[in-house]
């Protein structure tokens, strides 16, 4: 839940035989290229971040790889010079021929750009470069504008690259543009990811994180789009609703692992969230359609009803589709979330409080990633910057429905007050002691206002217990499951 409105070398010789390039592109191929994962870089849930420095600038770019359908769907953050997100297809001939600036970063806008935003080289162009060392592309040095160049093979060498947290020298041909622009491309001709430019701008991939086949679940047809949820346990039905707008159900995991053992957990990336299917741009979000979704996955599922335990945000849409499906809720598990729109009040109160300069007011032209950097420590108690980015540098983050949905009536005026004493289901209420986000306060009206609740106040914890208490979370949940069985 956001708290608030929240040296240019001249060209070089080619100084290989070209043959040999090729024999050791397919040994590298072989050798998944060390530690990257089968599919490579464009494998699904893939997350790259790069280093862009420009003249007088210096930015971060996130992306994450969210569907293989018919090309590779890339979505991502960049920050410069203002806060722009968006997303792209890539087919297999339009896999990146060029690192143009994105034009909507200065007219302020968002949406799908068509030769922007690319990480990878084209498979034509990478196979032109091995084979007769080199190669006609399109290419932005400077400017928006792209332009074509010519690329010249010069070597081999490894790039340096955090693949899952541990260093790992990736292998890469070097290539440079006859104007001095040298470019490290993975030398794996099914994933050329451009890990290093040096030129009149530089850039540099910094880590590459992959999730493993047990986080990559299955892609139901849910009211015509594309919903992403991962199944995992036996026992009892839970949908497991993740918190936002704009994270993902993957953060729960590892943490939930040992509730597996008692139920079966089933964790939603809600619509546009995550690996789910994006809408089109002319369609906006809403908590409705989460409900729905949530509605049409159970239908799908031939469940006949189901335990919500629902985070943050996701403990909104969990209080919405309790009131709206009465018969179908089995139990509901609310973890430190609000029945009503007045939490921000509060989390503004203690942000103001507890906050450092950059909390209180944060520095214009940043994406929601490098934004939600700077808050997230607040997430966790004490104050954490290392345990927030370590949490965030798992999450793929989806930009629109961070954008959509705090616009809606529905979300700014959120309010379940009245609607909750008609559900009679088992509750139980979770908060950390210390969450600044949505306050004990709002955990009591909540166990105040359903009618078969229970609270657990967790000590000197913040927004996330699961992660700061995950023993004792999964403990208590438990024991709750066991009691309100039939």
């Amino acid at each position: 839940m956001t708290p608030c409105r929240l040296r240019a070398p001249s060209r070089w010789a080619v100084v290989a035989i070209f043959t040999a390039v090729v024999f050791s592109l397919s040994a590298a191929a072989q050798d998944l290229s060390l530690g990257l994962a089968p599919g490579g870089t464009m494998r699904l849930g893939t997350k790259i971040t790069l280093a862009i420095n420009a003249p007088g600038r210096d930015y971060r770019f996130v992306g994450a790889v969210i569907s293989r359908e018919g090309g590779v769907t890339y979505e991502w953050f960049t920050t410069f010079p203002a806060t722009a997100v968006g997303h792209r297809m890539l087919g297999d001939e339009l896999l990146a021929t060029s690192r143009a600036f994105c034009a909507c970063h200065r007219r302020w806008e968002y949406g799908p750009v068509t030769d922007a935003t690319s990480l990878w080289m084209s498979r034509a162009v990478f196979e032109d470069l091995v084979e007769s060392g080199e190669a006609d592309f399109r290419f932005n040095p400077e400017s928006i504008e792209l332009r074509d160049a010519h690329l010249t093979f010069v070597g081999n060498e490894t790039v340096d690259v955090l693949v899952n947290g541990v260093e790992e020298a990736l292998p890469a041909i070097v290539a440079v543009t006859d104007e001095g622009a040298m470019f490290w491309i993975h030398a794996d001709p099914t994933d050329p990811l451009i890990l290093r430019v040096q030129g009149p701008w530089s850039s540099r991939v910094t880590s590459i994180l992959q999730r493993p086949d047990s986080r990559i679940g299955t892609v139901r047809r849910i009211n015509n789009y594309g919903l992403h949820a991962i199944d995992h346990g036996e026992g009892d039905p839970i949908f497991v609703l993740h918190g936002g707008p704009g994270m993902e159900a993957d953060y729960f995991l590892p943490f939930l692992d040992e509730l597996e053992t008692q139920a079966r957990l089933i964790y939603i990336d809600q619509p546009g969230h995550g690996l789910s299917e994006r809408t089109p741009f002319n369609l906006k979000y809403t908590m409705q359609g989460a409900v729905d979704a949530v509605e049409g996955l159970r239908q799908a599922m031939g469940l006949e009803t189901i335990t919500l335990l629902g985070h943050s945000y996701g403990g909104f849409i969990s209080q919405l589709y309790a009131a709206q499906h009465l018969e179908r809720v089995a139990r509901l598990i609310l973890v430190d979330t609000a029945p009503s729109w007045d939490w921000t009040f509060e989390a503004a109160a203690n942000i103001a409080r507890y906050g450092t300069a950059d909390q209180r007011n944060l520095p214009k032209g940043l994406s929601e990633d490098e934004r939600l950097r700077i808050m997230f420590p607040l997430y966790f108690s004490p104050q954490d910057q290392a345990l927030a980015d370590a949490f965030l540098d798992r999450v793929i983050l989806s930009p629109r429905p961070w954008i959509d949905l705090p616009k809606t009536a529905a979300f700014m005026f959120f309010d379940m007050s009245e609607e909750l004493a008609g559900i009679t289901a088992p509750a139980l209420i979770l908060v950390g002691e210390d969450d600044l986000i949505t306050t004990p306060n709002q955990a009591r009206k909540l166990a105040d206002l359903l009618p078969n609740a229970r609270l657990h106040v967790f000590p000197n914890t913040g927004h996330n217990p699961f992660v700061e208490e995950t023993a004792d979370f999964n403990r208590i949940v438990a024991a709750f499951l066991a009691a309100t069985a039939d």
